[in-house]
């Protein structure tokens, strides 16, 4: 059973993979949040047979993260005792949830983690891993790794670099079939451009060593004679030639690593900094697409911004074709992974443009625009500047379900609202209903930011506090307080525990005698029984509340 690019089913699958208790392969690719919600432990009870399993994420996205919340979906693996195969693809598993599905799977015979950056391939986990056949991975310390917050998309099409976004579902698995192909053949291992065999050391457990074939070393020659060609036609004046280098350097950029190195070292990157100012829309576009892909090393982005990229790729921003804007934007969106960036970038004018392509932009240029804003509004310094843009009104609309960018969207607001003018703002633009609505029928990480919004609303103001009643917000926060992520249940159980058992006669004097008041005081009513140790549930309470 294949299920690709799903949204929001995890109370479906539930109900459906029950009916299949002989199911013996299940693949879950580019399914946004699935898993979140305890389903792969139901998965494992109704499928005791399944033997291969695949969960492939379009992102990782591990933003502060809870211990706990990153290895939920670890833990319901853990549960398919049968498994021979496992692929888990920029999963947020830590050592915690690999170990767990270690120990409790004894049949498995291949493990596929790459993208898995927060497991750290440590003495222990190799002594586990000494009886897997087959292991792919890639480890944390590697310079192509992404940084703990990194959005990581699978797909590199003609751009090449695994870009903060999601991509289409038909493009993504063909890339991850394509790396399979190259990954899973006998026991070799391909792993960023170079091909490693496993050995096993003499403790037993599969070691993953470099290859050092003279075919290797002569590709890696072939790549420099052809950068050195093609960094002469970058210098050149002659349009054709700077455009057909441009042209070759984008895609030789996509395929490895060491063709990034070798296009760094040999100064590429300054002559592609320069031509983001091209005359010629294609070089613009061809340069800048090139500096996202060369964007995925570590040691590339710190080349990039000290190449004094930062304003170029704004005036990419402000005057390139739909594509290059959005590229421009993804690129800025590598860079600000780096935390010295963000102050860079934030003071450099890059918010103001990033705005306007979330207006104007391609869905594409959208997505990448609310991405590069996210990074930048984890710096305090940059939330005023992006409500000064005033991003919270597009970002508003960007929650419209039918639009595909509800959760981006909420991530960037629930930054926003830690300041003053962002609540203010967020009021202003209709944005509480919105918050609300996500949270009853959002995915569970908007879910999740939706509510971690309208709590810093309450919080800060007596006024919002009162509004977010007014819009419905009780039932859904209690329900979430339950049946929610662990992260959503830490923040939401506690504020509704200390701030919302008020007294009676507040109450009255804040709404009236209606239906507000009503269900305040059932929730009330309902958090005392749990402090008395009553086991009232919330569905209970809801029904309540709703006959009230």
């Amino acid at each position: 059973l294949r299920l690709i690019s799903r949204y929001n089913f995890d109370e479906v699958l539930k109900e459906m993979i029950v009916k299949f208790p002989l199911l013996e392969e299940l693949e879950l690719s580019l399914c946004l949040d699935v898993g979140e919600s305890g389903v792969l432990g139901v998965v494992g009870k109704a499928c005791p047979q399944l033997k291969r399993f695949r969960l492939n994420k379009d992102v990782f996205y591990d933003f502060e993260a809870s211990d706990n919340d990153r290895d939920d979906e670890a833990m319901g693996i853990a549960t398919m005792h049968e498994l021979r195969s496992l692929q888990l693809f920029a999963n947020r598993l830590s050592n915690k949830g690999l170990t767990a599905i270690l120990d409790n799977c004894p049949h498995l015979e291949s493990l596929d983690i790459r993208h898995c950056f927060n497991v750290c391939m440590d003495n222990t986990l190799h002594a586990k891993c000494d009886r897997i056949s087959t292991l792919s991975l890639i480890l944390p310390r590697l310079s192509d790794v992404c940084m703990k917050g990194q959005l990581v998309r699978r797909q590199t099409s003609d751009k090449g670099f695994p870009r903060m976004i999601s991509s289409s579902s038909m493009d993504a698995q063909d890339d991850l079939s394509a790396i399979e192909n190259q990954v899973c053949k006998l026991s070799d291992v391909r792993m960023r451009g170079q091909f490693v065999r496993r050995q096993t050391s003499d403790r037993g457990f599969p070691r993953i060593t470099s290859s050092s074939s003279m075919d290797a070393q002569g590709d890696l020659s072939a790549i420099e004679n052809q950068v050195h060609k093609l960094i002469d036609d970058l210098r050149s004046d002659f349009i054709e030639g700077q455009r057909s280098a441009t042209s070759e350097i984008r895609l030789l950029a996509k395929h490895n690593m060491e063709s990034r190195i070798v296009l760094a070292n040999c100064g590429a990157i300054n002559l592609l900094v320069g031509l983001l100012h091209s005359p010629d829309a294609k070089i613009q576009e061809n340069a800048v697409t090139a500096l996202l892909n060369l964007s995925i090393s570590d040691n590339n982005r710190i080349a990039i911004v000290n190449a004094d990229a930062v304003d170029p790729l704004i005036h990419v921003l402000e005057t390139g074709n739909p594509e290059a804007k959005e590229n421009s934007a993804a690129t800025l969106s590598s860079l600000l992974v780096i935390k010295e960036n963000k102050v860079r970038v934030g003071r450099s004018g890059a918010v103001k443009p990033l705005v306007d392509l979330l207006v104007s932009g391609t869905p594409q240029g959208k997505k990448d625009a609310a991405i590069a804003l996210f990074y930048l509004s984890i710096l305090h310094e940059n939330k005023g500047r992006i409500v000064q843009a005033d991003a919270v009104k597009q970002l508003v609309k960007l929650m419209d379900p039918a639009l595909g960018m509800t959760d981006k969207a909420v991530a960037v607001l629930a930054n926003l609202a830690m300041i003053p003018e962002g609540r203010t703002a967020i009021w202003e633009t209709r944005g509480i209903r919105a918050l609300v609505e996500v949270v009853e029928l959002g995915s569970p990480r908007g879910k999740e930011n939706a509510a971690a919004a309208l709590l810093q609303l309450c919080t800060n103001s007596n006024r919002y506090c009162s509004l977010v009643l007014k819009e419905g917000a009780v039932p859904p926060l209690a329900t979430l307080s339950q049946s929610g992520t662990p992260r959503a249940r830490e923040k939401v159980c506690p504020f509704l525990q200390q701030n919302l058992h008020l007294e009676e006669n507040h109450l009255q004097n804040q709404f009236g005698m209606n239906m507000y008041l009503l269900q305040a005081q059932a929730l009330i009513s309902y958090f005392r029984s749990l402090r008395h140790g009553n086991s009232l549930s919330v569905s209970r309470w809801l029904t309540g509340a709703a006959h009230l």
